[in-house]
């Protein structure tokens, strides 16, 4: 590889202009007994990077039918079909050599290979040969449902949903020899997958006026289960040729790896209801109650409530006639939710795995054969329970001069007890993956500011203009009994450093930055022998408080 003395342009190499594309089609008609719209949309969104980007095709269908003005009957149904060319290997261009040329003398890929290079990869070889491998999906998903009006002020409606989808995915990495580290052998991996999930929602609607009081009740129950699937997966290595006509699981060499499993599905039931008051349009009050159960905890169930109140004081007699305010409006609310996303399905139960790296053991003492066990590869916790955010919310709504200027200012403060989070234990319990567990509160404290000013700089010609101002604080209140603070998993902040630097601990924000202030460098020997000892320490290194 000859040096590049003009230097190379890693970044102009490495990516091209991204266009975007986005086609849409569409019919709608309809008459007073029923209605109709169908539409297809093709959407082309190149990558950044040279073999990257997303193609989508979409079509959707959207009927509603009426039966004697007391029922209505209707669908939303999409199908899409995803191409994804996705960066599959993370390149490094701010780091890459510029004396590296993008090619060596043969036409091959260049890279770090020589001395004094450093230890980063080529980027070319990396991107070019990534258009060959892809990942497509197909979707469908949509909701069927039905109304009836009854008793002149009733409504129920239900409705029936989900998603289907089926995926797909090839990944071939090559025989890497142009880097400092490069890999021993090449190989192929494929992925398929489906997976589907369903939400039944039933909710009984009631409005009621009287005179200048209006009354809504609302009053359901949701069911919800996703993850149901199933995946499977197979790779292979030690490819004779990198050629894209040789890629196949049959072909390969050594390092069969052949592996399926169940997706754990997760199921959530709710029982909600809402009433909201109006009073002419001036007083409104807002309350809901949602009892929430979760199959991810052996305590399924919380109860969240929540109430607001509101005062349009444009409204009142005194404000009639003022040419400042167009709108005024105080509002608060106070509310609580729960929260289980992050946790997995399975977070309560021990799990016991049987894999041969982990569980088979050679108890003959032959050397040549291993007899099956089995391993704990989850830690469970049976005592998992629900987050609960609670939120205490002011604001102010303000529009002046026929809607020229508004303004919204909130202040809010946000406790979210029974964090869970993922401790660690003791290396006496075993390897197996630890369990999410309630343990911390946080709170968040802060002030929004949005100011909007709208106008006609002609008839034809409008502006607008926002300003946005944000504040938050946001604290550890709290921790699980017998703990002050604890580090986040090593696995994810360690890498090559060794060393753990993001630390949650009572009184500071979440997931800080931990380590030693550094107070300069050492400037010479002599310095470093008069400082504390301290590990690394010589004459142009950092020194630490």
């Amino acid at each position: 590889t000859r040096a590049n003395k003009e230097g190379t342009d890693w970044w102009d190499v490495s990516t091209d202009p991204a266009m975007v594309q986005n086609h849409n089609i569409s019919i709608a008609g309809g008459n007073e007994g029923s209605r109709y719209m169908v539409g297809f949309n093709y959407f082309n969104q190149e990558g950044l990077f040279i073999g990257t980007g997303l193609k989508r095709y979409t079509t959707r269908v959207n009927t509603e039918f009426k039966i004697k003005n007391v029922v209505r009957i209707g669908e939303n149904l999409s199908a899409a079909f995803y191409d994804r060319k996705p960066l599959w290997e993370g390149v490094a261009v701010h780091t890459l050599q510029p004396i590296i040329p993008p090619y060596d003398i043969a036409g091959g890929f260049a890279g770090t290979r020589g001395s004094n290079l450093g230890n980063n990869a080529g980027i070319l070889g990396r991107l070019i040969p990534n258009e060959d491998n892809f990942s497509s999906e197909t979707k469908i998903f949509g909701n069927v449902y039905m109304e009836v009006d009854f008793l002149k002020n009733f409504t129920f409606r239900s409705s029936f949903g989900g998603s289907l989808s089926n995926s797909y995915t090839t990944r071939f990495t090559r025989h890497y020899y142009e880097n400092s580290e490069n890999n021993g052998s090449n190989s192929l991996q494929e992925n398929a997958q489906y997976q589907n999930d369903w939400i039944w929602t039933n909710t009984i609607t009631y409005r009621k006026k009287l005179e200048q009081h209006s009354f809504l009740f609302v009053g359901g129950m949701e069911a919800v289960e996703e993850g149901i699937g199933r995946r499977l997966q197979g790779s292979r290595i030690d490819y004779f040729t990198d050629s894209p006509d040789y890629r196949s699981l049959a072909t390969g060499s050594a390092g069969i790896q052949n592996t399926s499993s169940y997706l754990t599905p997760s199921s959530l039931l709710s029982y909600f209801g809402r009433l909201d008051y109006n009073f002419a349009d001036k007083y409104f009050l807002s309350a809901t109650v949602r009892r929430d159960g979760s199959s991810k905890f052996a305590n399924q169930f919380g109860v969240f409530p929540s109430v607001t109140a509101a005062w349009r004081i444009s409204q009142e007699a005194f404000m009639q006639g003022s040419s400042v305010f167009t709108d005024l409006k105080i509002r608060a609310g106070y509310g609580s939710m729960g929260g289980q996303t992050n946790v997995r399905s399975q977070n309560q139960y021990d799990i016991y795995s049987g894999r041969p790296s982990d569980a088979y053991y050679d108890l003959s003492g032959a050397s040549n054969s291993s007899l099956p066990g089995i391993w704990q590869a989850q830690i469970g916790n049976p005592s998992g329970k629900w987050e609960t955010k609670e939120s205490l919310n002011v604001g102010l709504d303000a529009s002046f001069f026929g809607g020229k200027l508004d303004l919204t200012l909130d202040w809010y403060n946000q406790t979210t007890s029974d964090l869970l989070f993922q401790l660690d234990i003791p290396s006496v319990n075993g390897s197996g993956v630890r369990p999410f567990r309630n343990v911390a509160e946080v709170s968040n404290t802060g002030l929004d500011l949005q100011i909007i000013n709208r106008g006609n700089i002609t008839n034809d010609l409008k502006y607008e203009a926002n300003l946005t101002f944000t504040t938050v604080h946001n604290e550890v209140n709290e921790l699980a009994k017998g703990l002050t603070f604890f580090d986040v998993d090593a696995a994810s902040t360690e890498g090559r450093i060794g060393a753990r630097y993001i630390r949650n601990e009572v009184g500071h924000a979440i997931s800080s930055y931990y380590g030693y202030k550094v107070r300069g460098l050492f400037q010479s020997a002599d310095e470093v022998a008069g400082a504390p000892p301290q590990v690394g320490a010589a004459p142009g290194r950092f020194r630490f408080e």
